[in-house]
């Protein structure tokens, strides 16, 4: 499919909002990083918030792009806009605003899948405070069927406020 000029156009109007939206939640994500590594409750919680709404504004403007493409005769999401960047005219400033969104989101997936870590690695900790405090420390925990820990044994309290 031969896409005309036009419609590379309506594209290279929506990247950099994309690109923008990006950065911003890329910023969101190291500001959250930062507090995950101090352990500063409140700025977790403000940057979860602020990531939470980024990451529905960047939602909004993905669906608008998508809609666009499906309205033109392109598949959703990369497969369509790769598509529509080959079936026109070259535009180099719109591939090049195409290929920055590509490695900002390899960036934003890392940034987000690194303080998913961190916070898996804290709950993992506080677990263990727990089963030390409850008296199930070397109790040998497993997984039931539905991915919750499960014991043989009942837990045993140290002391009772």
């Amino acid at each position: 499919m031969k896409a005309p000029p036009a419609t590379i156009s309506v594209l290279s109007q929506m990247l950099p909002a994309e690109l923008e939206c990006a950065r911003k939640l890329l910023d969101t994500l190291a500001a959250e990083h930062a507090a995950l590594i101090r352990g500063d409750a409140d700025s977790i919680s403000a940057a979860s918030s602020l990531k939470l709404r980024q990451m529905k504004e960047f939602q909004c403007l993905l669906s608008e792009r998508n809609r666009y493409l499906a309205r033109i005769g392109f598949p959703p999401g990369k497969e369509g806009t790769e598509a529509l960047l080959e079936s026109g005219p070259l535009d180099r400033p719109t591939r090049e605003n195409w290929e920055e969104l590509q490695k900002m989101a390899l960036r934003l997936r890392d940034g987000n899948d690194l303080n998913g870590g961190i916070v898996a690695l804290e709950q993992q900790h506080v677990q263990q405070a727990l089963d030390i405090l409850t008296g199930r420390v070397g109790e040998n925990q497993t997984y039931g069927p539905a991915g919750g820990r499960s014991s043989g044994h009942q837990s045993n309290s140290l002391a009772k406020a």
